[in-house]
């Protein structure tokens, strides 16, 4: 989603006039079919800033929960089989 979020931020800086509600609606459509278009969905905003907030605050949680799985998995013993 970093990646995605960044290039369309780009291609908004760029664009003649900034529609922030045109912007906004690429955002949701590129997005569809996740938890975090979901959430847009649901609570909707025309604010391509709201959303960028949004989903920085998103990016940050999913991090997050991943460094936390990813260090509880090192952590674990490694099961050696027929033993």
């Amino acid at each position: 989603m970093k990646a995605y979020l960044n290039r369309l931020c780009a291609v908004a800086m760029r664009l003649q006039t900034q529609d922030d509600e045109m912007v906004v609606a690429a955002f949701v459509q590129g997005m569809i079919g996740s938890p975090f278009s979901d959430l847009l969905i649901k609570n909707p905003t025309e604010m391509l800033s709201k959303v960028r907030e949004r989903a920085i605050g998103h990016i940050e949680a999913e991090e997050v929960v991943l460094r936390k799985n990813g260090n509880s998995r090192s952590k674990q013993p490694k099961h050696k089989e027929g033993n």
